[in-house]
Order: structure tokens, then C-alpha cells, then sequence
């Protein structure tokens, strides 16, 4: 089993499946998230005001609307919160994925004692190995009648291995028509990746979506999130993001082995020849 099953306490909002649910605040068209302390928080902001007229993340990167001040009702203080386009608008019954991309998470201001840390957890998952992780997930089960919550969040069952990452990223995407749509999303997000200098995202997340409702699987979304410790102009030292490429890759081919199976349940996969793909891409 990969996850617990039940409908969650609260609406997932497109943010609090990957274990945001304290800094977020779904409101309809639009949902609020928590200024992070330090510089992540201001990095944040400045991402979001520069996505929102790029010609290329525009398409993915949630609109930003400004920040607002909301005092705390508990400690009275006031807080500053981003306003962003809500990624699971007009969902009525979303399925929802949160997959951190990059083999590495911590920003460049990380100190030494985060630095290890961080890069102990990625290699510890997922993360470290092929550049991608399910923080969360909130999905149908096999028989469709039933949500469950899997990923690292979730679940001690986490996936551990490229087997185990494609088995449950696969039972998420469970039609073809989404593995398809995904494959197109992680091609489109590669080669802008394979050749972009302006950005390293580190620490950021693909948010995966489709909308259940009447037991449909189909019309995926996919967003970018999360943008701390995202690396920004004039500062990547002219280089490709081979950490979030690394997890790109790994979705590509994922998705490209798999797109137009009708198998019952995900088939094996070599894990040599994805291995390989992420050698030499």
C-alpha cells in the first residue's frame, strides 16, 4: 500500500498535499501562501513578479496577484502573504500530485550544517539518485471508489527506488491519456531546461493535477511550485540546471516507456537504460 485511505480533513488545495498546509490558505480563484522568513521569502516574491511575463514560465508558474497583510488571530501580529493563482481552480473533485524536482534542495545561502543535511535526505530518497521525489499525493485507488494519500508525507512506504517512483508516479497518471499529456508537459519543461541559464530551481516541485469528477481521468495540469530557493538572474553563473534536468529526465523517460500501455498495472522498467538516459542526456 502506498498511502492511507480516506478522504483528507481539510480540501487539499494544490499546495497542502505536499505538506504545506500551515502556510496556505485556498480562497476560491486564488490561494494565499505565507511569506517565508529570510531570503527565501523575498526570492519568492521576486520569481513570481518575473514568471508572470516570461515567455516561456508564464505557462507554468501559478499568476501572481500582489501580497497581503493578514493579522494572526491567535498572536495578533501582522503576516505577509503571497497571492497566486490558485493551480487547481475550477477542479471539482482534483486528484493531486506534489514531485519535487533536483537532486539538490537547498538554496545557496545554506549554511554548511543545512547543506549536509539536505543533501544526506536527498540520498536517503529518491531525490538524490534520480532527481525526483513524491512529497505527496492525493489519488484515486486501483478500484477508482476511494482517495488514498501516498509519498513522503504520507506514507512510510515511500518509494526508495526508480521501480518504486515509476509504479506510483504511474498509478497516478492511470490512463493513457495522462501519461500522455504528462510526457508532453515533462518534454516541453526539458528542453526549455536544456538550454535555459536564467533560473536554478532548487527545492522546487511539479504539481500534478486532473480533475475525478463522475470518474473522469483526464485534462492534466501541471504547475511549478515553490520557489525559495530558486536561484535567479545573474547569479547561476551562466550554466545549465543539471540538478532540476536530472529530474526531468527521469520523468521524460518514465513517461515516454509508459504513454501508451494498457497494461492493468505499470510495467517494469529498466532501470539500466534510465540510468544510462540520465548519464548521457
Amino acid at each position: 500500500s502506498f498511502g492511507s485511505r480516506g478522504m483528507p480533513k481539510k480540501q487539499f488545495d494544490g499546495f497542502a498535499v505536499g505538506g504545506h498546509d500551515q502556510g496556505v490558505k485556498p480562497d476560491g480563484e486564488v490561494v494565499l501562501k505565507i511569506v517565508q522568513s529570510g531570503a527565501r521569502g523575498r526570492k519568492e516574491i521576486d520569481f513570481l513578479k518575473d514568471a508572470v511575463n516570461h515567455p516561456f514560465l508564464s505557462r507554468f508558474v501559478p499568476k501572481f496577484h500582489g501580497t497581503r497583510t493578514i493579522v494572526d488571530d491567535k498572536s495578533g501580529e501582522k503576516q505577509e502573504w503571497i497571492v497566486m493563482e490558485n493551480a487547481i481552480k475550477g477542479l471539482a473533485k482534483p486528484a493531486i500530485a506534489d514531485v519535487k524536482i533536483g537532486t539538490r534542495t537547498y538554496g545557496v545561502e545554506a549554511s554548511p550544517a543545512k547543506i549536509d543535511e539536505q543533501t544526506q535526505k536527498a540520498m536517503e530518497s529518491t531525490q538524490g539518485s534520480i532527481g525526483a521525489r513524491v512529497i505527496g499525493a492525493h489519488m484515486l485507488n486501483e478500484s477508482g471508489d476511494d482517495f488514498i494519500q501516498a509519498g513522503y508525507k504520507y506514507s512510510k512506504d515511500e518509494p526508495k527506488t526508480l521501480q518504486d517512483f515509476s509504479d506510483l508516479l504511474l498509478r497516478f497518471l492511470s490512463t493513457d491519456s495522462l501519461r500522455q499529456e504528462a510526457e508532453r508537459y515533462f518534454l516541453e519543461l526539458y528542453d526549455w531546461f536544456s538550454s535555459q541559464t536564467e533560473f536554478e530551481f532548487y527545492g522546487s516541485s511539479l504539481l500534478l493535477s486532473f480533475d475525478t469528477q463522475d470518474g473522469g481521468r483526464q485534462g492534466l495540469v501541471c504547475k511549478l511550485i515553490d520557489f525559495g530557493n530558486v536561484n535567479c538572474k545573474g547569479t547561476c553563473g551562466g550554466g545549465l540546471d543539471e540538478s532540476f534536468l536530472t529530474g526531468e529526465t527521469t520523468c521524460c523517460s518514465l513517461a515516454s516507456m509508459n504513454g501508451s500501455s494498457r497494461a492493468a498495472s505499470p510495467p517494469a522498467i529498466n532501470e539500466e537504460d534510465v540510468m544510462l538516459l540520465l548519464l548521457f542526456s
